[in-house]
């Protein structure tokens, strides 16, 4: 790309920029000066920790006051406020006080250029990673600001994707839009027409993509050249002893689809794969939501098939008589957002999770940590006592990497492992691999990296849930054993992860219904009033009544299985039969159960009413349902108050339910042995931790989108 003439408007000016965190004593940004231009395109490159993510918080406090700018944060989670795609896009430009008709076509604009239109009705919380990333760009397109920050805001697309989303950036660009781009890939910044550079958190770099790579020290600032030679030569050269199981594969796949029942998506689709060597990579490629992360989890055990069968060691995920926590010790799983991987309070602590469920304690424990953290970049000395919390995005990668390493499983499985981070701990991380590799095992990894995918000795390319090129092994299709067809009377349908998932608004967005296609308003006025009659009529036959009103609207009119709705219900059955067993207990003499089955059947007509409206309405709609009921003259920013913070408290229990699972299943992955009671314990203090964190990134992602009081 030809370089422009710089302008001559300053749109940003910093000048002696110093920032240090909160009980850290190094600062993030040490001294830090430059300007930015009207028109400029800036990448923004440097080593994790560096202070890139810092510099930008700052750029963006700096600018909020003028409405100018937009971020699209590293995280897409903390980004994203409303439960379906179309109404996330549309928080934005609501806050701009934008007429209806220009909300509209901002929004169709910003999901058409991100490819999302097909998806604008799909819940937030069923999207892929890529996709979670897209839309928080999608959200920010609409705000329409002179000025885009994107932090690693490619880092989960898959190679298609980045071309047309760099193609996007161009044309912003041409448009006289102001693009800062933070990233570690050398080929984005080469797009730009000047480079920052920050290492341990100073500038060390301002100029043009051309002068960086000929700088000297352009390796000890984190960066590999795409020309060096690097991982490839110990991949490919690798002789390491290649260990082959002559009885079961290591993993097979037989006709395994799975549907996730919330969406009725299907995540794998009659996918037949064998693996039959240790000592081996594979990688998975695809775009984004193929169901690359849907194998893994099968591979894990976090995912059971809907149909057909996984083996994975010899042992069929579906059978009863497997326990999965030793099976998942065997096959270790990194997941794909290193947020929801991390758990502990300190970085040692939760590298130490898995080992310690394989039984390793004492000085044998510490080596393991110690050992893995090394491995990945992580130096223990330096970390071990970090709070999990407070590192970078790219650390927070390398720590959960770390976790899974340190279990020493005889299956390694990385999702999208290189994400986000620099070049250095790109090759630590080959390395990791490559020394697994050596030791006889198989490691599976997805990615988006077409350089990494070609260091690989198979390749497994997915689309919409099946395998469209499987070069794996000579037999590509094995045909299922018969020895395992006997096993479906002691076929498990759950491994421990579904518990705290809940119908959340909008579920059932896309099934038309006469419920669904009735006023915002009305279902709101109905839904008050039969709550009403629940409370204050006679029991037990009124509450009855209003449940089995209930049930039936949602059977009838809604397209609801009465099972989808009582699910909540049934979930905070026992508590309630604990209260009732107390009530009889402490009644005396006279035993009167009408007391107990009132409270069973308020709770159940109460939970199945707002199961079912939450299920037909979206959020955005119910908001907007909520302003109007409660709009008086005069009293509009008051009735806008009360429903955001409806709207809030309303999102954040999906949001702490999705944490919840997210939690247990970094802690099921790693061979956490879980029932009810000890699960609900285990995630207690990780779960307040990061309700406080979401809570925080809620209210800034608010911020972010232009909402303000008045």
């Amino acid at each position: 790309m030809p370089e422009k003439i710089k302008p001559e408007k300053t749109l940003i000016r910093i000048t002696n920029l110093s920032y240090t965190y909160p009980g850290c004593t190094l600062p993030a940004l040490d001294n830090i000066s430059f300007e930015i231009h009207a028109g400029e395109r800036i990448a923004l490159l440097g080593a994790n920790g560096s202070g890139k993510s810092t510099l930008a918080n700052c750029i963006n406090d700096l600018e909020k006051k003028y409405r100018r700018l937009g971020i699209v944060l590293q995280n897409p989670d903390d980004q994203i406020i409303s439960s379906i795609v179309e109404e996330d896009t549309a928080f934005g430009p609501e806050n701009l006080g934008l007429s209806e008709t220009e909300i509209q076509q901002r929004v169709h604009t910003a999901l058409d250029s991100c490819d999302l239109l097909p998806l604008k009705k799909r819940q937030t919380r069923f999207l892929s990673g890529g996709e979670r990333q897209r839309l928080s760009l999608a959200g920010v397109l609409a705000l329409d600001t002179e000025i885009i920050i994107l932090d690693e805001a490619v880092s989960m697309l898959d190679p298609q994707g980045k071309e047309k989303f760099l193609a996007l950036l161009d044309k912003l660009s041409a448009e006289g839009k102001t693009i800062i781009q933070i990233t570690h890939s050398l080929k984005e910044a080469f797009c730009s027409g000047r480079c920052l550079v920050l290492f341990r958190g100073s500038l060390v770099f301002d100029g043009s993509p051309k002068e960086l790579i000929e700088r000297p020290e352009l390796e000890s600032w984190g960066f590999v050249l795409p020309n060096e030679k690097n991982t490839s030569d110990f991949l490919k050269s690798s002789d390491s002893e290649i260990s082959e199981n002559d009885s079961d594969s290591i993993v097979s796949f037989f006709d395994a689809s799975h549907m996730y029942k919330d969406t009725g998506a299907v995540g794998m689709d009659k996918v037949n794969l064998k693996f039959d060597y240790g000592g081996s990579l594979i990688a998975l490629i695809g775009q984004s939501g193929c169901g690359k992360s849907t194998l893994l989890k099968h591979i894990n055990a976090l995912l059971l098939p809907s149909e057909g069968r996984v083996t994975v060691l010899g042992n069929d995920t579906l059978d009863r008589r497997i326990r999965l926590s030793d099976l998942r010790n065997k096959a270790a799983l990194s997941v794909q957002n290193p947020e929801s991987a991390l758990f502990e309070r300190y970085v040692a602590d939760d590298v130490a999770f898995g080992p310690k469920n394989a039984g390793l304690h004492g000085t044998e424990l510490v080596d393991r940590v110690k050992t893995a953290m090394e491995n990945v970049g992580l130096p223990f000395a330096e970390f071990a006592d970090r709070e999990t919390r407070s590192l970078s995005g790219g650390e927070k990668r390398l720590a959960a990497i770390a976790g899974t390493a340190a279990m020493q499983s005889d299956i390694l499985l990385l999702d999208e492992p290189l994400a986000g981070l620099d070049g250095f701990h790109r090759k630590k991380i080959m390395e990791l691999i490559d020394s697994f590799r050596r030791c006889g095992k198989l490691v599976i990894i997805s990615t988006h990296s077409m350089e990494s995918a070609a260091l690989a000795d198979k390749v497994v390319i997915m689309e919409q849930g099946k395998i469209i090129s499987p070069n794996i092994s000579a037999d590509a299709n094995p045909i299922m054993p018969h020895s395992k067809k006997t096993l479906f009377k002691k076929n498990r349908k759950k491994t421990g992860m579904e518990v705290f998932r809940i119908i959340s608004f909008g579920e059932f967005l896309d099934r038309p219904s006469v419920l669904r296609n009735l006023n915002g308003g009305s279902k709101l006025v109905l839904l008050l009033f039969l709550i009403v009659a629940a409370l204050a009529l006679p029991a037990p036959f009124a509450p009855l009544g209003v449940l089995l009103t209930g049930i039936s609207a949602g059977y009838c009119a809604g397209k609801i299985e009465p099972r989808r709705l009582l699910k909540g219900f049934f979930r905070i059955l026992p508590i309630l039969l604990v209260i009732s067993l107390f009530q009889l207990l402490f009644q005396g003499d006279e035993i009167n159960i009408i007391r107990p089955l009132s409270l069973i059947l308020r709770v159940a007509a109460i939970s199945v009413l707002v199961s079912l409206f939450s299920a037909v309405t979206p959020l955005q709609e119910m908001l907007g349902s909520i302003r109007r009921v409660l709009s008086l003259p005069g009293s509009h920013f008051f009735a806008r108050d009360i429903a955001l913070a409806a709207g809030i408290a309303l999102r954040f229990i999906p949001v702490l339910t999705e944490e919840a699972e997210r939690i247990v299943s970094a802690q099921l992955s790693r061979g956490g042995r879980k029932g009810r009671i000890s699960m609900t314990i285990s995630i207690i203090v990780p779960l307040f931790l990061r309700a406080l964190e979401r809570s925080e990134t809620l209210i800034k992602a608010m911020m972010l989108r232009c909402y303000r009081r008045n």
